[in-house]
């Protein structure tokens, strides 16, 4: 929903590139990949995204690292900040908050048809996702 809004380039885990369709979509569009079990590359994945935005391209991270039920935020992963701050980017602070599943409000009776966290498989929670008419 957020690349309709405007141009930008993810930052993803490396899992994603594996992902049958959805991983060749996310490499085609320039996804950067970060493999979190690599954290001696942290430095190298900040410069890389530091450059990007010094590019003039939007990046967009998800500073909590991972998906929840929408209840709580996590605490951030602090370390992707230093990326704008190193290229002089602007930081837009930027929550989803989905409101309406097919015209009914969305709450703990049926959060776990729009949110994907914890042990949901991602085709699974997607095609549920899909057979709805409309999500707010």
């Amino acid at each position: 929903m957020l690349g309709a809004l405007f141009p930008l380039i993810y930052v993803g885990k490396a899992e994603i590139k594996s992902w049958p369709l959805i991983g060749v979509m996310a490499d085609f569009s320039g996804t950067l990949f970060i493999d979190r079990k690599r954290k001696n590359h942290i430095a190298a994945y900040i410069q890389e995204i530091a450059e990007t935005l010094a590019g003039g391209v939007n990046v967009l991270f998800f500073p909590e690292g991972t998906s929840t039920n929408g209840e709580t935020l996590l605490p951030f992963k602090a370390a992707f900040f230093e990326a704008p701050l190193a290229a002089g980017a602007v930081i837009i602070p930027v929550s989803l908050v989905y409101t309406l599943l097919d015209g009914r409000p969305v709450d703990k009776n049926n959060r776990d048809r729009v949110y994907w966290y914890g042990g949901m498989t991602f085709f699974g929670h997607f095609f549920k996702l899909l057979s709805h008419r409309s999500l707010d």
